[in-house]
């Protein structure tokens, strides 16, 4: 199991033990994160990263978690600084093999989850997002096919009354950004040039334009 001592650069080392202090407040932890991030050289990359991401002694940092459990919101996620693309890349590679078992199962379902789109049973198509969801989260993939099914105008009631309970978990009973956008865009009876204009000034507001990013982060 690694620990902090694994840690070569003594000044990494340092830094690591300042985020462990539980108490500091989220934007001391969030300036501390960043300075890791300046401070890392490629030596200590693979296991600075997978320390952040395996050890409970770092589990209370407000970063997002391994999979999007829950929809962003600016209240929800802390943006870090960006890291060179090196770092991100072996940042990326740990995060993945932490996650390759639920990964490769739900690489299955994710092929199911297409087939039974196209041949339109959708009761099938949204118990394989479930499991999806329960192993690797929610993504902005699943979003797009779950709007497309309530988008559709021949579903059951049953069906259509799924679909809003599980877009709910992505945020558009809400009403946010990303999904709102998606689900109105799909749908037969939205008129796109008010979707275009209402959107346009929604990005104009930097709380949107935050929550958009982490979206595309967390999903």
């Amino acid at each position: 199991m690694l620990s902090i001592s694994d840690v070569q650069d003594i000044n990494v080392r340092n830094i690591l033990r300042g985020l462990t202090r539980k108490n500091d407040s989220t934007e001391t932890l969030i300036a501390t994160l960043n300075n890791l991030r300046t401070a890392l050289n490629i030596n200590d990359a693979e296991t600075v990263f997978g320390l952040l991401e395996k050890s409970p002694l770092f589990a209370h940092l407000p970063v997002s978690g391994r999979v999007a459990n829950y929809p962003p919101s600016s209240k929800k996620f802390s943006i870090l600084d960006d890291q060179i693309l090196i770092h991100e890349v072996v940042n990326q590679l740990v995060r993945v093999n932490c996650l390759k078992t639920d990964l490769f199962a739900s690489m299955e379902d994710y092929y199911l989850l297409i087939l039974s789109i196209v041949d339109r049973e959708y009761s099938t198509s949204l118990k394989l997002m479930h499991q999806i969801i329960s192993r690797t989260g929610l993504s902005i993939f699943l979003l797009t096919k779950l709007a497309f099914i309530y988008s559709q105008e021949d579903i059951s009631l049953d069906i259509k009354a799924s679909c809003q309970v599980l877009l709910g978990q992505f945020g558009y009973r809400d009403r946010m950004p990303v999904p709102a956008a998606l689900v109105d865009l799909l749908g037969s009876t939205y008129d796109y040039r008010m979707m275009t204009s209402v959107f346009k000034e929604y990005a104009e507001k930097k709380v949107v334009r935050d929550s958009i990013k982490q979206f595309s982060l967390g999903c």
